[in-house]
């Protein structure tokens, strides 16, 4: 059950974020079409999900994880719920919720009507405007949620929650680190003051690097997708991403194809490594990257094919939006 409330933890890049909108094949064929989120008002992305059950007469809460994993025999298992799942306890008095799963305690804030359906945010969050919390749906299913609750996202997340204690943005530090760096030379190291004197971020939606040369937009967000757009001078490419939830076997199937195909994956299948679905433009990354490079005279990586850099950068650029945590 300790897995469960590992809640997943969406980096917001200078913003935090999730995935695509109609119609998106991927993640949402099994899911109903959501509206786009308005990134000046407060929204969800759900991060994760599973099956639950609860018995009011003896406070038993069963939450039914997905199995996604490779089998005995080297083939893909699935299945919606595991068979044997755990039990813990969960009460509510007034609006704190209690689950007690053996000597581990944890808290919550419960915002709903009729309990257990709701939104559960753990206490540390209560009044942040970046959050993470579960959703308990009338259809029994409990869904890990990344939250945002103010009134601008990127620039919320830049003013209010990068570099300033929240747990649910510790994720932005590394990877807007790691983006940032990204276009300096290899043998250069971070220089934060400069790196936040370096990152302006105007619109809910847009992020400047690098005195306005490198810019990053969102668009089309919903639940569960999203656009990105990554441009240097004239050059602009679009990246569309949705997440994927090994609840949905085509989604595990799809996760499973990727390590396979993944030239550097570990020996172990692991569903998490493979979250997303990330769709662009080969040749327009590289013609990107290589023009950033050659214009700021930043070295090359010999031994990196193109193809694999522009997988990286795409890959990289979803993961400053959106990052759980293992």
């Amino acid at each position: 059950m300790k897995n469960l409330f590992k809640l997943s933890m969406p980096f917001a890049f200078a913003a935090a974020g999730m995935l695509v909108a109609c119609g998106d094949d991927s993640s949402s064929a099994e899911e109903p079409v959501s509206e786009i989120v308005d990134l000046k008002a407060p929204f969800e992305i759900i991060t994760d999900k599973a099956k639950f059950s609860y018995n009011s007469k003896d406070s038993s809460w069963i939450v039914k994880q997905p199995v996604c994993k490779e089998g005995s025999l080297g083939n893909l298992v699935w299945k919606a719920s595991e068979e044997e799942p755990d039990t813990v306890t969960a009460y509510i008095n007034k609006k704190t919720i209690t689950v007690v799963d053996g000597k581990e305690t944890t808290k919550y804030t419960f915002d709903g009507s009729k309990f257990p359906v709701g939104l559960w945010i753990e206490d540390e969050f209560e009044n942040k405007s970046f959050l993470n919390a579960l959703r308990l749906t009338s259809d029994n299913m409990v869904q890990n949620v990344f939250r945002f609750d103010g009134k601008c996202f990127l620039k919320d997340f830049y003013t209010a929650g990068f570099r300033k204690g929240n747990k649910a943005l510790e994720e932005a530090d590394s990877v807007l680190t790691s983006f940032y760096m990204r276009f300096r030379a290899p043998k250069d190291t971070l220089d934060e003051a400069e790196m936040l004197m370096n990152i302006r971020v105007p619109e809910c939606d847009e992020m400047y690097l690098y005195d306005d040369l490198v810019k990053v937009s969102v668009s089309d967000f919903t639940p569960h997708s999203g656009k990105l757009a990554v441009a240097y001078d004239k050059k602009e490419c679009k990246i569309d991403f949705s997440i994927r939830y090994a609840y949905n076997e085509k989604d595990c199937k799809a996760a499973y194809a990727d390590w396979k195909d993944d030239k550097s994956a570990s020996k172990e299948f692991k569903f998490r490594d493979y979250w997303k679905d990330v769709n662009y433009d080969d040749y327009c990354i590289e013609e990107l990257i290589l023009a950033m490079k050659k214009a700021e005279g930043i070295p090359l990586k010999k031994e990196a094919a193109d193809a694999d850099i522009a997988k990286d950068f795409a890959r990289m650029l979803v993961d400053l939006v959106v990052n759980p945590i293992d």
